[in-house]
């Protein structure tokens, strides 16, 4: 979202198991993350708890994921997630 200052944080990237996401210097009204697979399939929503989420990626495939941040429907921030 342009104009705002805002930091959102995916760590530890690449991850084995368990991905923390961030925000800070923003307060979310209906926050929700998105994960999809590298050829644009959705596997999880999740709306966010506060400003952060625990996403578990034990399951998934080695590869590369795709994991957008939303907030009342505008992409807040994409990463590029690797799994191990």
């Amino acid at each position: 979202v342009e104009g705002l200052n805002i930091d959102l944080i995916a760590y530890p990237n690449p991850t084995k198991d368990l991905l923390q996401l961030k925000i800070e210097k923003y307060i979310p009204e209906q926050a929700i993350y998105k994960l999809y697979s590298q050829n644009g399939m959705l596997l999880q929503t999740q709306k966010l708890n506060g400003t952060e989420a625990t996403i578990d990626m034990r399951n998934y495939a080695t590869a590369v994921y795709l994991l957008k941040v939303l907030d009342n429907n505008k992409v807040l921030k994409t990463f590029q997630i690797i799994k191990k």
